[in-house]
């Protein structure tokens, strides 16, 4: 699945539950209220997207980039997180137990 090929789905209502999203370039996307769960989002770039309450349990985000994204109320639960890069997230009121951030970079998240 490319990029258009997501927001396509989005625009249509689809599912994105366990889809493979690895090493997509999602900037500046809007993937509020999605369900991603399961999804692999390997080295994807999601620098400046809003992910405000999407849920992301179990998802993979390896060395994703995440920095200054919006992750207002999304659902971390059991998520891989490691390598990715946070720096200066908005992750207020994150759902995030059984994450992983190992080697994750947090600077002002």
């Amino acid at each position: 699945m490319n990029a258009e090929q997501v927001v396509q789905t989005i625009r249509a209502g689809g599912s994105l539950e366990d889809a493979s999203l690895s090493d997509l370039d999602l900037r500046e996307r809007d993937l509020s209220d999605r369900d991603l769960s399961g999804a692999d989002l390997t080295g994807a770039d999601l620098t400046y997207a809003t992910l405000c309450r999407t849920n992301l349990r179990g998802a993979v985000l390896k060395n994703a980039k995440l920095s200054c994204a919006t992750l207002f109320q999304a659902d971390l639960e059991g998520a891989d997180l490691r390598g990715a890069d946070l720096t200066l997230a908005n992750a207020a009121y994150v759902k995030a137990n059984a994450a992983r951030f190992a080697q994750a970079n947090l600077d002002e998240a």
